[in-house]
């Protein structure tokens, strides 16, 4: 997988403590539209694809002074089909703000029946802050 980029605003919304990324509810959203780094909330995302899941069992580890995010991988069988997607972007659910986008290199397509599996590399993790 791919890493994921923060959007401008994210880290003056860490420092301000509005975002607490070991706690609050993250989602992960899908979108064919190409992420512009200075967007601030989900409202900003011209369209989706559908596909969202919640984070879960989010945890933090720091080595040498850099934070790193890390979840559980996501998996699903879709009962529906969805919009093709290239772009995943984790919003922060209590506030909407943008926090990170993933480029999947390529484009996804789910439909009725097809798995879906977002798989998290923990070594790599989904963030690091520094």
């Amino acid at each position: 997988m791919a890493s994921f980029v923060k959007f401008d605003n994210f880290s003056l919304n860490l420092a301000k403590g509005l975002i607490n990324l070991k706690d609050d509810q993250l989602l992960v959203a899908s979108t064919n539209s190409t992420p512009n780094k200075a967007w601030e909330t989900f409202a900003d995302i011209p369209t989706t694809s559908g596909l969202s899941f919640s984070l879960n069992n989010q945890k933090l580890t720091e080595t040498n002074g850099v934070v790193k995010l890390t979840a559980d991988d996501h998996s699903r069988v879709a009962s529906v089909t969805y919009d093709p997607f290239r772009y995943l972007i984790m919003v922060h659910v209590p506030t909407t703000t943008l926090i990170a986008y993933c480029d999947l290199l390529d484009t996804v397509n789910v439909t009725v029946g097809k798995p879906f599996k977002f798989d998290i590399d923990q070594a790599i993790g989904l963030l690091k802050i520094s």
